[in-house]
């Protein structure tokens, strides 16, 4: 077997060893999202995981350890708050930046928010419609 870092290593434990420090972490994680492959994601998250261990991050997440492995596993599908929640327990979170213009023109926009003004207005103007008009009130007179 091929030997890596520190002598006597091997690879996937120099690498889940390097992965206990959330810098080295949190590229790891962004580099495998910007290869744009689910599955490499789900294995560097389970790398980082491990590198955590699974046990603390049941503990802390709250989430049972077979469904931690489960869901880190090759089939496994996790939800965002479940991703969200053992990067939390990590020191980690997702992020979102701005990379360039948005694909989504200005005049795009534009009209969905006309359409929205119009069906906000045609809406406001029903409600006052079926609002009764404000009358004091006064009880009947006794007929004497």
């Amino acid at each position: 077997m091929r030997k890596y870092g520190p002598v006597g290593t091997d690879f996937e434990d120099y690498v889940v060893d390097e992965l206990k420090d959330p810098e080295t972490a949190a590229t790891y994680l962004m580099v495998a999202i910007e290869d744009n492959d689910l599955e490499y994601f789900k294995l560097a998250l389970s790398r980082v995981a491990k590198a955590h261990g699974i046990t603390t991050l049941s503990e802390v997440t709250k989430i049972p350890r077979p469904t931690l492995y489960k869901m880190l596993g090759p089939d496994g599908n996790p939800s965002l708050a479940a991703m969200q929640s053992i990067l939390s327990a990590c020191g980690l979170t997702f992020g979102v930046m701005a990379v360039g213009r948005p694909k989504v023109s200005r005049g795009m926009l534009s009209e969905v928010e006309k359409e929205f003004n119009d069906l906000s207005m045609r809406t406001q103007r029903l409600a006052s419609k079926l609002k009764s008009p404000t009358r004091e009130y006064s009880a009947p007179r006794k007929k004497k």
